[in-house]
């Protein structure tokens, strides 16, 4: 028994931070009662990305949330989250990277970090938001590896204007050290990637001026990604950057061990005029 015990926590240590690819969901958007679009958003390179635009159910916005996701699952599992920007008089686009959910197939490697590709898969649907409605203000929402990759793509895209980004790696080869080191966990970062477009450091250091705030999220007993990483980065914004350290847990605790204070934390960064 104890032996399984041990497996079953290797097993979910290591699902923070692997590509696991769910291709059902646990929910769709008409389940829940909500008002919402599908879109089949194409990539440069041709692929096949769903999206759900889903709307406040009583207002109409100009603002929209594009949430990225950690690469664990779907989508769907993201509704909570969606919830709360829903609240808060936000559209909210979700979508699948290529070869999750009911994007098109595509190979996911389960070994490595972030697939190069998934890049053009957040920059196609933020095109997309535009190209449905040139008035929205956009802002990029992402966690874990997805929080990494919406500050890379948001600083050479000038279509965003907010990131807000939960235990992004600051680079690529910080975490695999980390993650080495922490979790005894190997993985492959992609060889090759341009830095300032999937490491978040090069990225603000030299990109994104057009960027409007950034808010960083981070578990402050967390060693794989730390509070330290991300003093990091908001020192290369420190005039529109905030910081909010998430007391005593490790990062896939940041949502769930407050979600209210989280969100009043989002919300107040969001309300701020800089």
């Amino acid at each position: 028994m104890k032996k399984l015990f041990l497996v079953a926590l290797a097993f979910t240590a290591y699902s923070s931070f692997a590509l696991k690819p769910s291709k059902e969901y646990a929910f769709y958007p008409e389940d829940l009662g909500l008002n919402f679009k599908e879109w089949h958003v194409k990539t440069e390179d041709g692929i096949d990305i769903l999206a759900w635009r889903i709307s406040p159910a009583k207002s109409m916005s100009d603002k929209t949330v594009v949430i990225c996701d950690d690469g664990d699952g779907n989508m769907a599992d993201n509704f909570d989250i969606a919830g709360l920007f829903l609240g808060a008089n936000y559209n909210v686009v979700m979508f699948d990277y290529r070869g999750y959910g009911k994007s098109q197939d595509a190979r996911v490697n389960p070994n490595m970090y972030i697939m190069p590709n998934f890049a053009k898969d957040l920059d196609a649907v933020i095109t997309e938001v535009k190209k449905q409605d040139a008035k929205q203000i956009i802002t990029v929402y992402g966690m874990g590896m997805g929080g990494g990759l919406a500050i890379g793509v948001s600083c050479n895209n000038v279509k965003v204007k907010r990131v807000i980004a939960d235990a992004p790696y600051t680079d690529l080869e910080t975490v695999k050290t980390r993650l080495k080191e922490v979790k005894s966990l190997d993985v492959i970062v992609p060889p090759g990637a341009e830095k300032t477009l999937y490491e978040p450091k090069f990225a603000l250091e030299s990109k994104g001026q057009h960027l409007e705030s950034l808010m960083l999220i981070v578990g402050g007993a967390d060693k794989v990604v730390t509070q330290a990483d991300m003093q990091t980065l908001t020192a290369l914004r420190k005039k529109n950057s905030d910081l909010y350290v998430v007391p005593g847990v490790e990062n896939d605790k940041n949502f769930t061990s407050n979600k209210n204070e989280y969100f009043n934390r989002i919300k107040a960064f969001l309300a701020k005029q800089y």
